[in-house]
């Protein structure tokens, strides 16, 4: 292998080492940014509050998800006490309450998963969305 080629690959190695790096750094500020959260429910009265957020996937499958399992819609949301995480609908009960006024917003709970316990592709599917969350948030509590 010429030398110009394992430079390349060394430059390959470290920037992948620096993406895992990375990712590992959002899953931990997204963790602080959660029990922060969970403080400001304490000291406001933000217990009923729902962020919705854009759908991040209109077909999201889990890894683990079985044959014939039908995929969900994927939403991002803030739930106070909970945090930033998924609300993961099913195609039916997303379009039906879409169509009834604070319908999603007043089902939302049932579906949310916080960030901790989203699988890797629902973290990396958030990440992009969670600064409209805490603006979203923000205006609630001003």
């Amino acid at each position: 292998m010429s030398q110009e080629a394992e430079e390349v690959f060394a430059r390959l190695g470290w920037l992948h080492f620096w993406a895992r790096h990375c990712c590992a750094q959002a899953d931990a500020k997204l963790a602080e940014a959660n029990r922060l959260i969970r403080q400001l429910a304490g000291a406001w009265s933000l217990r009923e509050t729902v962020i919705l957020g854009e759908v991040m996937h209109p077909r999201y499958s889990p890894p683990a998800a079985h044959e014939g399992e039908p995929a969900r819609v994927a939403q991002a949301a803030l739930c106070v006490p909970d945090g930033i995480g998924v609300v993961l609908w099913g195609a039916g009960a997303y379009a039906r309450l879409c169509a009834t006024p604070e319908g999603l917003r007043r089902e939302a709970r049932a579906g949310f998963r916080p960030f901790e316990r989203c699988e890797p592709a629902l973290r990396a599917l958030l990440l992009p969305h969670v600064e409209a969350l805490l603006h979203g948030l923000g205006r609630r509590t001003s």
